[in-house]
């Protein structure tokens, strides 16, 4: 088995589309990122496809949804082959038409701070009972008293994330590594994580460091080790 030492402004662990995501964008800054991925299912996995600019957290943080508006309006620039308009319909209660009434108001209010994505979706409205009854013969015949309309972008996360490592694996400084499941661990010096050692699938053993200061102090390493493995110092392999 080689060893092996690689120098890295950035470790990332997992190559869904989160990480293979921020591995891309630190290559845009001119840093030099690693990403690390042992082949489990995760998150993208489950994903649903929806690239939205975060309506829940309008009550909360208006200035994120304004931003990942524009994020969103990136994504479908990169990746405009894959991206689909899909229309998602809220059938309205007539025992609570108070209540979508309400949310009938948010619709418009997103609309309104989202100026990126209206331009390429149709803004929220009301729809009758009659075109809803057209649109979704299944629906419990003439109860709904119509639907609220909304419009987003959707795609397939697998698909997704095949383009965006394609896009990413053009620029020079990106790096992503195949590991075995299980082979992570982590040397600590001073009570802070000095570097992740790790095990290819090829059969090597790579030492991944970065001079600088590492972020977070060690027993944030302890608590973010693989599985429940103990941590230990691997200065003896340097």
């Amino acid at each position: 088995m080689n060893h092996i030492k690689l120098q890295a402004d950035l470790i990332i662990i997992g190559a869904g589309i989160a990480g293979t995501s921020l591995a891309f964008r630190a290559c845009q800054k001119g840093l030099k990122p690693v990403l690390l991925d042992d082949g489990r299912k995760g998150t993208t996995h489950s994903a649903t496809g929806l690239i939205a600019p975060r309506p829940d957290y309008m009550l909360r943080d208006i200035k994120l949804v304004r931003l990942s508006d524009f994020e969103c309006f990136n994504w479908r620039a990169l990746f405009l082959r894959i991206m689909r308009p899909t229309q998602f319909l809220l059938p309205i209660d007539p025992e609570h038409r108070y209540r979508f009434s309400r949310i009938e108001v948010l619709l418009k209010k997103y609309d309104s701070i989202t100026p990126w994505r209206l331009k390429h979706l149709p803004r929220s409205s009301r729809i009758s009972r009659s075109v809803l009854r057209e649109m979704e013969p299944n629906l419990r015949n003439n109860y709904f008293d119509g639907a609220l309309s909304s419009w987003e972008f959707t795609v397939d996360p697998q698909k997704l994330l095949r383009e965006l490592d394609t896009l990413a694996s053009g620029l020079p400084a990106y790096q992503k590594i195949l590991i075995k499941p299980g082979s992570m661990q982590f040397e600590l010096g001073e009570g802070r994580l000095e570097a992740i050692w790790i095990e290819t699938l090829d059969e090597n053993r790579v030492k991944i460091f970065n001079k600088k200061k590492p972020a977070f102090p060690g027993e944030r390493a302890r608590k973010i080790s693989h599985g429940s493995r103990p941590v230990h110092a691997l200065n003896r392999l340097s």
